[in-house]
């Protein structure tokens, strides 16, 4: 999970002044005197004044009163959004320029594109930037370079690479560019290449805090402290004296603290510390540090309550309602959990964890088409996220009109991971569902392939042999699983089962007794076994399997209510009743499931008095079974 959002302390309140005086757009000013556009103008001229002397304080407050005087005049919403640029404040960039850019495309579509990007929202700074054609050179570079980054976010890396490559050779000054390429290649782990290109940059056009920081941060994944520390501390030199603490000195100064901590440096760390706490608001990220360990101690309604005080002090704080809202679904109040989600989801920027939670609880609460709509937008923005392709395509496999894509998303997710077997087995499933066996196996094939000890899988590939009745292939299956994974339990069994339904009873039975014999702990062989005890007409010893099975795992009602079916065959509703009754009075921990399944027979004879009391003495018990068994009840 990503870190707390740190904010600089005074930034929510100057973000607030800023916004008091700004107009909806397009809203006339009806039969007042047309804006004194002159004053407006000079308001500009003062905050370009302040902007160029790091007073972004007095800068933001100009240009308000600018946007005051001329109140419909775009250039200055779209001035004020370049401050709120300036200042990492990219998310309040987008929201004021958003409602400006159906009316005002060609002067709003760069800026909020770049907004767009800095909050890695590339899929909508893209859209923007589709409706936009640039007006000169310079809008052309920075669309250019909107794109590219755009790219890199997209995981697509290397075509990234190559369009910063050339627009910081044909502009060789441009710190975006620089900065990009340096990105780029330390996304595709070059670490040397991204130092070695920040070196020329830096000795063409001189030192500065950008483009040093990435140099630092490769030196630092190279451990290279002493000469990262240098770097860092180089580009502290650069950045600029401001009012306002600037993302730029953020990531530098925590990145120095870290470097000389690791370097043993811990006075000087410190003093880094220091500066970082003063001007950043630490308090969130010390009430996530507490969420996070009570999640880890077991502490669900501790951590919810914390959540809750979180959002109640900062109600936009998507972070926190994202993970309420998980955690809120994920312990029963589904309705709530799912609106938190639902509501703070961004596909293109919520973290994917978070994603499946939504799309699990919008599943849940039966919006499936939702769910796949944001689950669209989410790959559309981050193609190459694996996760959210196989998440897309299993459930886009589950709506008939949707399976194409769900086709396309898990080929995709399957061509970037081939050991990803399960996600073969889920295409496999698809096309055996569609009727189209020799697809389906050929993506088994593949996935035994890959991983033969995937047992649901390789099950799946026996059961498709055996039914399209390639019996030789299907040998060859079970002799390599006995050949290569004969101490594994499963595999035993799937070859097991397989010569079973291939004939050879006889085998399958002396291998499983085999099997359950050296580790009688195992439920399923035991289960297996009496399956084929039955087939033989050996009822008693399928039994003594099933009943075994039943105490191993005394809370499941299927192994004892499968022995009793096996006691049915040859005995009357009575004495099945007797014989229920007889084992729970043996096995005090299938009491529960032998007085339901004795009930149940109640039911069948129309003794309901009998079968009221029998499941009365269980009325306390949270059992599924218990519930359903009294619905029956009710209902005869």
């Amino acid at each position: 999970m990503k870190s707390w959002k740190q904010t600089p302390k005074s930034l929510p309140r100057l973000l607030l002044l800023s916004a008091l005086a700004l107009p909806l757009p397009f809203i006339m000013t009806g039969c007042n005197n047309s804006p004194d556009s002159s004053e407006a103008t000079s308001h500009i001229s003062r905050a370009e004044t302040y902007a160029d002397q790091g007073q972004y304080r007095s800068a933001l407050l100009e240009v308000r009163n600018a946007i005051q005087t001329d109140p419909n005049n775009v250039e200055h919403i779209v001035r004020l959004a370049e401050l709120y640029l300036d200042i990492g404040a990219y998310e309040q960039a987008s929201e004021l320029l958003q409602p400006w850019l159906e009316e005002h495309t060609e002067s709003v579509a760069l800026t909020l594109a770049r907004a767009y990007v800095n909050q890695r929202k590339q899929l909508s700074a893209t859209e923007t930037l589709a409706t936009y054609t640039p007006g000169s050179p310079e809008e052309q570079l920075e669309a250019s370079l909107i794109r590219a980054e755009a790219l890199r976010l997209s995981g697509e890396v290397p075509e990234a690479l190559a369009l910063f490559r050339n627009l910081s050779d044909s502009n060789s000054s441009n710190v975006k560019a620089i900065t990009g390429l340096a990105r780029s290649h330390l996304d595709m782990n070059q670490t040397g290449q991204a130092i070695e290109a920040v070196e020329q940059w830096v000795a063409a056009n001189g030192k500065h805090p950008a483009p040093l920081y990435w140099k630092g941060v490769a030196q630092y994944r190279e451990n290279q402290l002493e000469v990262a520390s240098e770097t860092l501390t180089d580009a502290v030199t650069v950045i600029p004296t401001t009012d306002v603490f600037l993302p730029i000195r953020r990531d530098i100064l925590t990145s120095l603290s870290r470097v000389l901590t690791e370097q043993g440096k811990i006075t000087e760390a410190q003093v880094y510390n220091r500066i970082l706490a003063e001007n950043l608001d630490t308090g969130a990220q010390e009430q996530g540090n507490a969420v996070i360990a009570a999640i880890r101690d077991g502490n669900i309604e501790e951590a919810k309550a914390t959540l809750r005080d979180m959002l109640k002090l900062d109600p936009d704080n998507e972070q926190v309602a994202l993970m309420l809202g998980a955690l809120t679904a994920g312990t029963g109040d589904l309705e709530e959990g799912t609106r938190l989600l639902t509501e703070n989801l961004d596909p293109e920027t919520t973290p994917t964890q978070f994603i499946r939670a939504a799309t699990m609880a919008q599943i849940d609460a039966g919006d499936r088409e939702q769910a796949l709509r944001d689950l669209d937008r989410a790959i559309k923005a981050r193609p190459n996220d694996n996760d959210l392709l196989a998440m897309h395509g299993i459930l886009a496999l589950s709506l008939p009109e949707h399976e194409e894509a769900g086709v396309a998303s898990l080929s995709k997710a399957i061509s970037n991971e081939p050991e990803r077997v399960r996600l073969r087995l889920a295409l496999a499933q698809h096309h055996i569902r569609k009727n189209q066996p020799e697809q389906a196996l050929g993506q088994l094939r593949m996935a035994f392939t890959a991983n033969p000890a995937d047992w649901n899988t390789t099950g799946t590939y026996l059961n498709l042999l055996i039914q399209q009745g390639e019996t030789t292939e299907a040998e060859e299956i079970r002799d390599s699983l006995l050949n290569g994974y004969g101490d594994q339990p499963r595999a035993v069994l799937l070859a097991s089962m397989a010569d079973a339904r291939m004939g050879n009873l006889a085998e399958a039975t002396q291998r499983l007794e085999s099997l359950v014999s050296e580790d009688p702990q195992l439920q399923a062989p035991k289960i297996a076994l009496a399956m084929l005890y039955t087939q033989n007409g050996e009822n008693d010893k399928a039994i003594t399997q099933l009943l075994d099975a039943a105490r191993i795992t005394p809370d499941a009602i299927q192994p004892l209510q499968q022995a009793g079916q096996i006691y049915a065959q040859n005995h009357s509703l009575a004495e099945l009743e007797q014989w229920l009754v007889g084992i729970g009075e043996e096995n005090p921990e299938l009491a529960q499931n032998a007085d339901t399944l004795a009930a149940l027979v109640n039911i069948r004879e129309g003794d309901l008095q009998a079968a009221r009391s029998r499941l009365d003495g269980w009325q306390d018990s949270e059992s599924v079974t218990v519930r359903r068994a009294t619905a029956q009840l009710l209902q005869a």
